[in-house]
C-alpha cells in the first residue's frame, strides 16, 4: 500500500468484498483473513447461554477523555465467533439507554497510514444498539463482546441474557481467583482474553495468557501502577472507569500510542511479554507502559507548546521512584543518571538556549522539571496538578503565552519560591505581568547550582 491510491483501492475493495459476501451469506458472511486475526473460534467450543450483570462505571474525571456523549465499553467475558448470529435479550426498561452492543475492539484504520499489512486493515469492531427486547448481532470478524454504556447514564448496572456467544478468558480482580483461572477459565476457546480490575483491562491475545499462573498478584500490581499515577495527577485512587490497554497485531501509529478512549500496544514481547510478567515490569519496569498511561493523565487543554512528549515522562519517572523504589533516572538514552542530566543541561545552556529548541526536544525539556524534582521533591507538582485540577473550564488560558504564564506562576506559588531567574535561564518567555505578580510575594530566589554560571 506504498501510494494513495493504492491505499484507497484497498479500502473500496474491503468495502466491496463484505457488501458481497453479505449480501450472498447475510449475517453469516465471514472476511478472508479472519481466521488469523482477530482469529478463529473451534467449531467445537461450545456455544453458551449466559446472564450478565455489568456494573456501570462511567463518568469524567478530568483526565484525557472522549467528549460526552460517549458509550464506555464494559467486558462481558464473552465472544462473537465470525459469522455467527448471537442474540442478546434485553429488558425494556433499557431500550431509552441506547446501550450498545459492540463486537470487537480493534477499530483503527490501519489501511490508510501503512505501506504494509500484517492483519485486516479495516475497523473490525461492529455495532448494534440494544433497543428492543431481542438483538440479533453478528460479525463477519468476529470480536469480544463488549456493552457500550453512555457516560451520561444514572444507572449503576445493567441485566442482559446472551444467546450462543462463546466464553472468553476473563480475569477481575476481587471475582476471579487464581484456581478457577487455572483450571477453567484461561483455557476457554475464545482467540481473545481480558484482565481487568475496577482501574485498568487489558485486552490481549488469548495465547499470551497461557502461561499466566498468577493474575492477581500482577493485576494488584498495576492497581498500585494506577494508584501512583492517580497521586501524582491528584484525583481520586478510586476511578470511575478503568483505562483499556488493548494489544493488536499491527499498531497504527508507532511503538505505542494513547487516545482518549484507549492505548494500544503491540502484540510482541518487548511491549506485551514484559507488560504481563509481574517479576520482569516489577523489578525492572517499563517506560513505554509507564509513558502511555501517563498520556491518559496530563493537562493537555494548559500544558504549554512543546510538552506534549514532556510531563507525560513525569508519570513514569514517578512510577519507578514512588513505586518500584528504583529512582527517577530509567531511560538511558535520555536521563541515565543525575549527573549525566546536569552535564547534558550544562551543555544544551553553551549552546545558544532558546525556546524553539526547548519545544524540539522534550527530553532536555524535562531536565527543567527534573531540576525542580531534585530541589524540591514531588510536592510542588502534584500542588500544581492539584491548582491546575480545580481550574474552572472558564479561566483555562486561551493563548501560549498564558499557558506559559499559568505555568511559572503555579509552580512559584507552590513552592513559595521566586523562579524568574530560573525560567529566563531556559529562555522560557514569561510575561512582565505574571513576573510582577511573583515578585510582589517576596518569595526568595531560586537557582540550581549546575545554572549559577549562566545566570547572567
Amino acid at each position: 500500500l506504498s501510494s494513495p491510491k493504492k491505499k484507497l483501492a484497498y479500502l473500496v475493495s474491503g468495502n466491496i468484498q463484505e457488501s458481497q459476501l453479505k449480501k450472498k451469506y447475510g449475517a453469516k458472511a465471514k472476511i478472508k483473513g479472519h481466521e488469523d486475526f482477530p482469529g478463529k473460534v473451534p467449531d467445537t467450543a461450545p456455544r453458551v447461554t449466559k446472564n450478565l450483570i455489568i456494573n456501570v462505571q462511567v463518568g469524567k474525571q478530568g483526565l484525557f477523555e472522549p467528549h460526552s456523549v460517549y458509550y464506555r465499553p464494559h467486558s462481558t467475558g464473552l465472544y462473537i465467533p465470525a459469522g455467527e448470529v448471537v442474540k442478546i435479550i434485553s429488558d425494556q426498561k433499557y431500550h431509552a439507554q441506547k446501550l450498545k452492543a459492540q463486537i470487537g475492539l480493534h477499530d483503527d484504520d490501519l489501511a490508510s497510514g501503512a505501506d504494509h499489512l500484517v492483519r485486516i486493515g479495516f475497523d473490525l469492531t461492529r455495532n448494534f444498539e440494544l433497543n428492543q427486547d431481542t438483538t440479533r448481532i453478528y460479525s463477519p470478524y468476529g470480536g469480544l463482546l463488549m456493552v457500550n454504556i453512555s457516560d451520561t447514564t444514572k444507572l449503576k448496572s445493567i441485566s442482559l441474557k446472551v444467546i450462543g456467544a462463546v466464553n472468553a478468558p476473563y480475569f477481575k480482580l476481587g471475582v476471579t481467583d487464581d484456581s478457577t483461572w487455572n483450571q477453567t477459565i484461561k483455557n476457554y476457546p475464545a482467540p481473545w482474553a481480558e484482565l481487568a480490575t475496577d482501574k485498568i483491562v487489558f485486552v490481549v491475545s488469548a495465547e499470551r495468557i497461557k502461561q499466566l499462573k498468577n493474575p492477581t498478584a500482577l493485576m494488584k500490581f498495576y492497581d498500585q501502577v494506577m494508584d501512583a499515577d492517580a497521586d501524582l495527577r491528584m484525583i481520586d485512587r478510586k476511578r470511575l472507569y478503568p483505562e483499556r490497554i488493548i494489544v493488536d497485531q499491527q499498531v497504527a501509529f508507532g511503538a505505542l500510542f494513547t487516545t482518549p478512549a484507549k492505548i494500544v500496544a503491540p502484540n510482541d514481547d518487548e511491549s506485551t511479554g514484559i507488560m504481563l510478567n509481574k517479576e520482569q515490569i516489577e523489578t525492572k519496569g517499563s517506560w513505554g507502559i509507564f509513558h502511555e498511561l501517563g498520556h491518559r493523565h496530563q493537562f493537555h487543554d494548559l500544558d504549554f507548546d512543546g510538552l506534549g512528549e514532556v510531563t507525560v515522562n513525569l508519570y513514569s519517572m514517578y512510577v519507578y521512584d514512588q513505586l518500584l523504589n528504583l529512582g527517577k533516572y530509567h531511560n538511558q538514552d535520555n536521563i541515565p543518571s543525575r549527573a549525566g542530566v546536569m552535564e547534558k543541561i550544562k551543555q544544551y545552556m553553551r549552546s545558544k538556549p532558546s525556546y524553539d529548541k526547548f519545544k524540539q526536544n522534550p527530553w532536555i525539556a524535562l531536565s527543567m522539571y527534573i531540576e525542580i524534582i531534585e530541589h524540591f521533591g514531588w510536592e510542588p507538582i502534584k500542588s500544581a496538578n492539584k491548582v491546575y485540577a480545580n481550574l474552572p473550564k472558564n479561566q483555562y488560558p486561551k493563548t501560549n503565552e498564558e499557558k506559559i504564564d499559568l505555568w511559572f506562576k503555579t509552580i512559584s506559588h507552590v513552592s513559595k519560591t521566586d523562579l524568574s531567574d530560573f525560567f529566563k535561564i531556559w529562555q522560557i518567555p514569561v510575561s512582565a505581568s505574571a513576573i510582577a505578580v511573583v515578585k510582589d510575594k517576596n518569595y526568595p530566589v531560586w537557582l540550581p547550582e549546575e545554572l549559577m554560571e549562566f545566570n547572567k
